[in-house]
């Protein structure tokens, strides 16, 4: 019989390897061949750019010119200007306009003939692997092309990037605009057409340098790519500056080794010292847990919302309640609105949430959400959500769940370290503070307000607490500097190593009239960044701070301290057709955020019908293995496999 160590390696085998492609399959997740790690044969032109558009890398064409317009985008040819010289197989793109814009669609012209692999947004938090299409916010393109008579394939690479109109400004966000693409069909060839933008009307320019990088090689299979791809990143931070690549940066170990436990799914913000104990002491009686991840709950907001009404955990894993035992339904009153809620959600889930962005249900939803349904959208959201609550000031743990920061103090070192040997502790904040923002002084509201391309990728940013309540948070740099230096300072005083920093690709949508959204991310990450070297840095120079919601060009491309980020989507416990798509996003995903940070494959639940498998892919995943069980929730095979039991102190 098999011992379940071998059970866990061998369904690692079988969850990350798909079946070996076909001549004439369709690219889909189920045919996309496991990279084979040939050698990588670098192409080095002498030329990249052509007089017609044409981009050519290593003698092949990977950018052809259509020969048709493309209404409202300009062509390439008319606008790039640099005429770089390729270096290491690939290029960089820099646009130059007769006007300045804050916005603008470039035609790159037409991806060459072969299977397509993109990564783009499919919300404002995350990005997910497409196949055979580019969609709207796709922020890498892949293509693997014909196999040529020496059996050799071309692969070649788009990545839009953050653009400025010189390297200086660029770093700190000011005049800086991100690029994205996406697809358009046209006689069974793709047209690659770059929205480059600053979010901001205010914030126009003429020149765009290095908008986006292109690269190819050549090889026998896509084993290549990953060494395209990390030379690409290379290439790109060394002429950005705004970042470093994963390769020059220590990823935290403290958040990493051993096995993790996060309080989300069995508490969602309810947390409280006694649930957190509880929580240790049945996972102490079968394995040794070594970090613990507080999320939401644990800090003093400048109101709270009552616990028997909240259904902000059901919003953000899109799910019914997965623990109902953490609510208190004795309230009839409370237990009918509770009621009445999920089934208006469920509905929301059904007719306009999963609903295509054009469909009649979401613009019949977007019309009565931002006019007659815009007030008890915005009572339901203050009632019922934490989603409109900000961080108080100064920042403390909540009196009345942890004892204020004494009590916190005393918690974490006395019970959690010295008590449950649990090495790493880490607290979940929001970028801006908390959901609704901060209460600090100076600090203003701010109504989000997202690019149309976003819109579209996500309707319901349209009728989204921060779009129609807005979040309250400074906009000075000084002032930013400030939340951040005292919140972690706080932390770190009561006995804290470390902070997951989540919610950050909504920064973007606070930057209209403040200079735009990449100015906006520049000052947040900077400040994140500053604050995590100042108080939870190691001696190897690793930064405790844990990138999550993260996925926009203008974030990945300013981690340049940290050095830690997550996969993909959360792993949805109650939606079994998200299970496995959970696993491809998150290996797909990491092809371009592994080039920047360590990936995190998220949480998941021991006793649950897909553990193994999820189970499998994060301990051959290489980050950290996290579970997020319920007290006394626990399948003790799974945690055995995964980590020793407990060490004695």
């Amino acid at each position: 019989m098999m011992s379940p160590l071998w059970l866990l390696l061998l369904a690692a085998t079988s969850a990350l390897r798909p079946p070996v492609n076909r001549p004439g399959t369709a690219l889909n997740s189920a045919t996309l061949p496991l990279p084979q790690q040939e050698p990588l044969r670098d192409a080095t032109p002498a030329t990249a750019v052509r007089d017609d558009g044409a981009v050519v890398l290593g003698g092949d064409t990977v950018l052809e010119p259509a020969r048709s317009r493309r209404r409202g985008a300009t062509k390439l040819a008319d606008v790039e200007t640099a005429r770089e010289t390729a270096r290491n197989g690939g290029c960089f793109l820099s646009f130059s306009l007769r006007k300045a814009k804050s916005k603008v669609d470039v035609d790159l012209g037409l991806l060459p003939p072969g299977r397509i692999l993109s990564i783009a947004r499919n919300k404002r938090w995350w990005i997910t692997p497409a196949f055979g299409e580019v969609p709207i916010e796709s922020q890498a393109v892949l293509v693997e092309g014909e196999e040529d008579d020496d059996g050799l394939r071309t692969y070649s690479l788009v990545l839009p990037l953050l653009a400025g109109q010189d390297p200086a400004r660029l770093q700190d966000g000011r005049h800086a605009f991100r690029c994205a693409v996406r697809g358009e069909t046209e006689n069974d060839r793709i047209r690659l057409i770059a929205r480059v933008e600053s979010g901001d009307p205010n914030v126009r320019a003429r020149e765009f340098d290095g908008a986006a990088y292109v690269a190819a090689t050549k090889a026998t299979d896509a084993g290549c790519v990953h060494a395209l791809l990390e030379k690409a990143v290379q290439a790109i931070a060394q002429r950005k500056g705004s970042f470093r690549p994963l390769s020059r940066k220590a990823p935290p170990q403290g958040m990493v080794q051993g096995l993790g436990w996060c309080t989300w799914d069995a508490f969602y913000s309810s947390v409280d010292q006694n649930k957190i104990e509880e929580g240790l002491r049945t996972l102490a009686e079968i394995s040794s847990v070594r970090r613990l991840i507080v999320d939401d709950g644990w800090m003093r907001l400048d109101r709270d919302t009552d616990e028997d009404l909240n259904l902000s955990g059901e919003i953000l894993k899109a799910d019914e309640m997965v623990n109902p035992d953490i609510y208190d339904d004795s309230d009839v009153l409370a237990g009918a609105k509770r009621r009445f809620a999920e089934t208006v959600g469920g509905m929301y889930a059904k007719h306009v949430e999963r609903a295509p962005a054009d469909s009649f249900g979401v613009r019949l939803w977007r019309l009565l959400a931002t006019t007659i349904l815009k007030g008890p959208l915005v009572h339901f959201f203050d009632e019922s959500t934490d989603f409109t609550k900000a961080l108080a000031w100064p920042p403390e743990p909540h009196p009345s769940k942890f004892g204020g920061e004494a009590g916190f103090t005393a918690f974490i070192k006395d019970t959690v370290k010295s008590e449950y040997g649990v090495d790493h502790v880490a607290c979940w904040h929001a970028a801006a503070g908390y959901w609704g923002g901060v209460d600090s002084p100076g600090a203003e509201v701010l109504r989000a307000k997202p690019t149309d391309q976003l819109r579209k990728v996500e309707p319901a940013i349209d009728w989204d607490p921060a779009t129609l309540g807005g979040v309250k948070t400074p906009t000075d740099p000084p002032g930013i500097n400030k939340v951040y230096d005292e919140l972690y300072a706080t932390l770190k005083r009561c006995g804290v190593d470390g902070v997951k920093a989540d919610a950050q690709s909504g920064v973007g949508a606070l930057g209209d009239g403040h200079g735009g959204g990449p100015r906006a991310v520049a000052l947040f990450v900077g400040a994140m960044e500053k604050a995590g070297s100042k108080h939870f840095a190691s001696d190897d120079g690793s930064i405790s701070v844990s990138n999550c919601m993260c996925h926009s060009t203008e974030n990945l491309y300013r981690y340049f301290d940290s050095a830690i980020a997550r996969a993909s989507d959360d792993f949805y416990p109650r939606e079994p057709e998200s299970w496995l798509w959970h696993l491809t996003a998150c290996a797909y995903n990491s092809l371009l955020i592994g080039q920047v940070a360590l990936p995190d494959w998220d949480m998941f639940q021991s006793r649950h019908p897909a553990a193994w498998p999820h189970a499998a892919a994060r301990a051959a995943s290489g980050g950290p293995v996290t579970v997020s069980d319920a007290p006394g929730e626990h399948d003790a095979e799974v945690l055995r496999a995964l980590a020793l039991p407990r060490r004695s102190r």
